[in-house]
């Protein structure tokens, strides 16, 4: 099995787009974080972490409640204006991953070539 480090890097190596991955629990407790070199990661990480807190509980939330009147769900994606944050969760790895990817990335293209890392 491996770690939750190693399966957020390697999601994030997937496609250029993403700025950062952030590897959770289903506690929302964070477990990995990786960041794109395209970053700064001075204070980036820190106010990463803080707000992830907050992020997660809410994500993880809906993602438990709108899987049980829709199905099993692929992703969730929160649309800004500057950003897309993905939600995905890897049953075979039991954690959930909180992707940024630039708003030029297309989430659907995405969560295709995370997919197969997520089951691997």
């Amino acid at each position: 099995m491996q770690s939750a480090e190693s399966l957020g890097r390697k999601v994030l190596a997937a496609d250029p787009t993403f700025l950062w991955v952030v590897v959770v629990n289903d506690k929302g407790e964070t477990l990995a974080q990786v960041y794109s070199k395209h970053i700064a990661k001075t204070t980036l990480r820190k106010q990463t972490k803080e707000r992830l807190g907050t992020l997660d509980t809410v994500f993880l939330e809906a993602f438990s409640r709108a899987e049980k009147w829709y199905g099993r769900i692929g992703f969730l994606l929160l649309a800004y204006k500057n950003a897309n944050v993905m939600l995905m969760y890897s049953r075979r790895h039991g954690v959930y991953l909180v992707a940024k990817a630039a708003r030029s990335g297309n989430a659907e293209y995405l969560y295709a070539k995370v997919k197969p890392l997520l089951r691997a």
